[in-house]
């Protein structure tokens, strides 16, 4: 599983400019196929964007200094982002879904209402507990070391803390 993830940025990858503390800035993903970088921008760069290959994007803030180093993304950016990822795709996308089903489960977002075993392996079927939808997420069988891999890519990509 390769994927091209980076930290979030202390600069504008636009124009440069380092962001200041307490400010709040616009973190995308763009979808290259299997693989989705992530560029951060100051909210003057943000609106000059072209849009092509955004996957998802969400406004974030750079903490202060003194700040505790532990963050936690919005719960509805990554419910967004699991939605986005859809049912299809390459196995780094399918291992990328199944994590952040098993995460917002943990968040108490969703729960898993059924588990269906055929053909393909076997297919968790999660419902989000607010309005009911129901996602089919294939299990793609990870090792315990993988789902801690793509985990820590999680992290590092949406700049959070899933602990």
């Amino acid at each position: 599983m390769d994927w091209n993830v980076s930290r979030a940025s202390k600069q504008c990858m636009a124009c440069g400019r380092e962001f200041a503390e307490e400010e709040t800035y616009f973190s995308a993903l763009y979808d290259w196929d299997e693989s989705f970088e992530r560029k951060d921008f100051c909210s003057g760069c943000w609106e000059k964007q072209i849009r092509d290959s955004l996957f998802s994007f969400w406004r974030t803030r750079r903490p202060r200094k003194d700040q505790a180093s532990r963050r936690m993304v919005d719960d509805s950016v990554v419910y967004d982002f699991f939605q986005r990822l859809g049912d299809e795709g390459g196995e780094s996308r399918l291992a990328f879904r199944y994590v952040m089903a098993l995460y917002l489960m943990r968040r108490r977002l969703m729960k898993i209402v059924d588990i269906r075993r055929g053909d393909a392996g076997e297919t968790l079927v999660f419902k989000n507990r607010k309005d009911g939808a129901q996602y089919d997420v294939l299990n793609p069988d990870l090792t315990e070391t993988q789902v801690g891999e793509v985990s820590a890519k999680l992290m590092t990509m949406l700049d959070m803390d899933i602990g």
